[in-house]
């Protein structure tokens, strides 16, 4: 899981290594940002190679956080999982 809005663009850079050095590692994305903001930055980072399995916008319920790990690792190979 990654927060898309970490200090000193962490996560562009942790996005970078994830899509050179494993790109078979499903990634969920979170934010308190607007759904247009994190759809918009899962779609970025999967067309450099990043497997975005999912997102949850912050505030989110434990309820919400399982369904998204459920679909992330129920199967990897099928479907982007964007919300």
């Amino acid at each position: 899981m990654l927060d898309i809005l970490m200090p000193e663009q962490l996560c562009v850079r942790l996005s970078a290594y994830m899509a050179e050095d494993h790109r078979d590692t499903p990634l969920i994305l979170m934010s308190a940002g607007t759904a247009d903001f994190v759809r918009t930055t899962a779609n970025q980072l999967q067309d450099i190679g990043v497997k975005v399995a999912g997102t949850l916008l912050k505030p989110f319920w434990v309820d919400g956080l399982l369904e998204v790990l459920s679909r992330a690792t129920s199967d990897p190979v099928s479907g982007d999982g964007l919300e």
